[in-house]
């Protein structure tokens, strides 16, 4: 789900009550909140190594998956973010899942948040962050749900309304007639249907 609006509409207290919510439901695999004048909170190129290392956290039996590939290649977190995605994120959990049936559990948490992504310092990372996700999401079925919120830049709303986001992405505008409630809905509703 993309969720954006203008400055101020309320996004990064929507994305971090979602985020507390789905903690407290035990959904919440990995955040990020992106901020522009924080230098440790603004390089797109960290984002797979921050989720990669969130998962470890939450997802039982995801951690050793991850340090073998870290193992294997220790110089993965400076390759590029579709490599990190494959090594870090889809090829341990694709290993976790045909081990256990991790995910066949509607109850095992899911869901990723990442906030700000207009924040991020670089444009084209930020566009590549959104095809990367969305590759990982239709190429290999990846069990996770993305929320991301953002202001509607041009770039981002250009690539989130590309053909290989159209079929795949529900998209959320921050307007006058915005219900809270919509987003918990739409939530509750994706998490449950997986």
């Amino acid at each position: 789900m993309w969720m954006y609006g203008g400055a101020g509409a309320g996004k990064s207290a929507i994305a971090q009550s979602i985020a507390e919510w789905s903690h407290a439901e035990k959904h919440l695999v990995a955040s990020s909140f992106f901020s522009r004048s924080d230098p440790t909170r603004n390089d797109g190129q960290k984002l797979i190594s921050t989720i990669a290392y969130q998962i470890c956290l939450n997802i039982p039996g995801a951690r050793d998956l991850i340090e073998s590939a870290i193992e294997h290649d220790p110089l993965l977190f400076e390759r590029s973010l579709q490599s990190q995605m494959r090594s870090l994120i889809i090829e341990p959990l694709k290993e976790l899942q045909a081990l256990t049936g991790f995910f066949s559990d509607l109850a095992h948490p899911r869901l990723v948040i990442i906030d700000g992504l207009d924040e991020c310092h670089d444009t084209n990372v930020q566009c590549n962050i959104l095809d990367v996700i969305s590759d990982a999401m239709g190429q290999h079925q990846l069990p996770l749900l993305f929320f991301i919120a953002s202001r509607p830049e041009q770039h981002l709303s250009s690539t989130i309304n590309s053909r290989k986001f159209t079929q795949s992405h529900t998209r959320l505008g921050l307007n006058d007639n915005f219900s809270p409630t919509r987003i918990f809905d739409a939530s509750s509703k994706t998490l449950s249907m997986r």
